[in-house]
């Protein structure tokens, strides 16, 4: 199964040092890569960002999320959690897609679930600043080109769009239920404690 998303997006995220896929770290790192891009090629991004973002958003995944924020996860915060995924690179995207149960062996989420609770903001996996920073990459360009062009710059239309929050279909059957979510998040759920 190939990683959600596409290459241009992979190529600029894998790029990535691992220690520096935060949302403190990575807008920094990432947008000079992105500014130096064509415009065309930012809004390719942005639209890979987007189909990610789309792939993600699952009941199954949600349910991870849940189990390793130890509470139900708001839409705002399964989005940002969404971006947190990406932020870490192809293959955690990939892995996670196929089975959420694997983000266990993330080094953050190991870290973050030893944590007492309640966890600061600074503490929960999210990295929103994903969701902006092809929109930033614009601006710097067309900073850039305003001196030396006359021409206003056409702003792509997919830096407008908006993430998906909510899924439309209805929760699954055992969606949250102890026995459902030991069987599926078994590795999830030892990092948290759970036992039947």
């Amino acid at each position: 199964m190939s990683a959600p998303g596409g290459s241009t997006l992979w190529t600029l995220i894998d790029s990535i040092p691992d220690d520096a896929r935060t949302d403190q770290e990575m807008p920094g790192l990432l947008l000079p890569k992105l500014a130096r891009l064509p415009i065309p090629q930012v809004a390719t991004f942005q639209r890979q960002l987007l189909d990610c973002m789309d792939r993600l958003l699952n009941w199954r995944l949600w349910e991870a999320a849940d189990a390793i924020h130890g509470e139900s996860c708001s839409g705002d915060a399964f989005t940002d959690f969404r971006l947190w995924i990406v932020a870490q690179g192809s293959e955690v995207s990939r892995e996670a897609l196929r089975d959420p149960d694997t983000l266990a062996s993330a080094g953050e989420i190991e870290r973050i679930m030893r944590l007492p609770h309640p966890w600061s903001d600074a503490d929960y996996p999210q990295c929103a600043s994903l969701g902006t920073v092809a929109a930033e990459a614009f601006e710097a360009i067309a900073a850039k080109l305003g001196a030396h062009t006359t021409q206003p710059l056409d702003r792509p239309a997919v830096l407008e769009e908006q993430l998906a929050i909510y899924l439309e279909d209805s929760y699954p059957e055992d969606y949250g239920a102890d026995v459902a979510v030991h069987t599926r998040l078994p590795r999830i759920s030892a990092l948290r404690g759970w036992s039947l």
